[in-house]
């Protein structure tokens, strides 16, 4: 008995069991269930609507960024996992005041007997649009033209709208596929708090990762054979289906078109971010050279706090569309890294051409690390900040190769290498 009270006291909860207890949580506060991935163990607690706006009264768009100030860096693993709890903290309450906003449109426009008749009349529609979509090749047949009723709604502002049913349709699968739930056109209407809160969500996220969760990430992934750009694309194509127009995301997420196209606002701005070819420039990256050195670069690479305080705005594109992401400051980190190493690759000191080798495989290493937490992004795109700026800074002087240490080469030639750094 002592030895299965000892057992237990040392037991660590599942993944499954915390993330279980975490939705129940959330559930319990909020009043809906989730359909958002959660950061578990930064569940904000729930906040009064006029404290949240008084908190929130300026919402800046979300880069990627968000949190890295000016003389930050070098930051610790534990000092940039405060500030992505102290973000997700921000992305909650931000959906928070959002749904509380649209609860408050809701009670303003009509007490429960009123949404419960507009909710029947929204039903009463869809079956009729089902009942005209199902008979629809007989009729077309018999009379040569189709009619196609509409489905209408209400949004939480109590304005009566209307969409198309293929349109409607087109929306529930696309958000099948982002939440992992089975859902057709009667879900939204009865889960519109969630849905709106997962839109909010996804427009202060970075990757589709981090926007619809590792299940739901990789199921996009396993659809594109593997290929993370397709994903990524899919995934920005089925968040604009849902939420690009105030329109839709008026169907989606019943709130108002004001607040709707605040929301789809936000949705192309991170669909734009994650179509980025990040591809166009990798595979453009030059080959390393048949013959291996044994480079150690570490004297070479500046110290982080030298070269910035922030890797990815470093590199992006101010004026682009994709600027703000963690995209676009991977392709023109890279693409700059390429056009130094070339020139690297066609000097004539070997050393040169052993250092460019070696930044080439560092990369191609740095391109494979994770992503899937703030940490992880910003070292990730770090290491190729530091890479490039090596590369630029032996470019711009050849004196810097003195910082480099190269081994015992396994080349044929080798002597001919060291007699040349001997002579220099």
């Amino acid at each position: 008995m002592a030895a299965a009270k000892a057992a237990d006291a040392g037991h660590v909860p599942s993944e499954h069991t915390v993330q279980r207890a975490a939705i129940l949580n959330y559930e319990h506060s909020r009043g809906y269930e989730p359909l958002h991935p959660l950061f578990v163990g930064v569940i904000a607690p729930p906040r009064e609507l006029d404290d949240l706006r008084t908190s929130y009264a300026k919402v800046h768009e979300h880069t990627a960024s968000d949190g890295l100030g000016a003389g930050n860096a070098p930051l610790t693993v534990s000092e940039l996992g405060t500030i992505e709890a102290d973000r997700a903290r921000r992305r909650q309450e931000i959906a928070d005041l959002f749904v509380a906003e649209t609860r408050q449109d809701r009670a303003d426009a009509g007490d429960s007997e009123q949404w419960s008749e507009w909710l029947a009349a929204e039903q009463d529609s869809i079956t009729t649009a089902e009942t005209v979509s199902n008979a629809a090749p007989t009729r077309k047949k018999s009379t040569g033209r189709q009619t196609a009723p509409q489905i209408s709604f209400h949004t939480a502002d109590g304005f009566e709208e209307n969409i198309d049913p293929a349109t409607a349709t087109h929306i529930a699968a696309a958000y099948t596929r982002l939440s992992g739930n089975n859902v057709d056109i009667r879900f939204f209407a009865t889960h519109s708090d969630a849905v709106l809160a997962h839109g909010v969500h996804i427009g202060r996220c970075d990757t589709p990762a981090e926007a619809i969760g590792e299940v739901n990430w990789k199921a996009y992934l396993t659809r594109a054979d593997g290929d993370e750009r397709k994903a990524r694309e899919a995934v920005a194509t089925d968040i604009e289906t849902v939420f690009s127009s105030s329109d839709v995301a008026a169907f989606a997420t019943r709130a108002s078109h004001r607040r709707a196209l605040k929301v789809s606002e936000a949705i192309e701005t991170a669909a734009r971010r994650w179509e980025e070819d990040t591809d166009a420039a990798w595979k453009v990256f030059p080959s390393s050279g048949a013959v291996r050195h044994q480079v150690i670069l570490d004297g070479l690479l500046r110290p982080r706090h030298l070269i910035g305080d922030d890797p990815f705005d470093l590199y992006d594109g101010v004026a682009t569309y994709s600027s703000g992401g963690v995209y676009l400051p991977e392709s023109n980190v890279v693409e700059a890294m390429v056009t130094h190493v070339k020139m690297l690759h066609q000097h004539h000191d070997l050393r040169m051409q052993a250092v460019a080798d070696a930044i080439i495989d560092r990369a191609r290493a740095a391109r494979d690390l994770p992503t899937g937490s703030f940490a992880e992004r910003i070292e990730r795109q770090w290491q190729l900040v530091e890479l490039a700026d090596a590369a630029e800074l032996l470019t711009e002087d050849s004196d810097y190769i003195e910082d480099v240490t190269l081994l015992t080469a396994n080349d044929p030639n080798q002597m001919e290498l060291f007699a040349l750094d001997a002579a220099a």
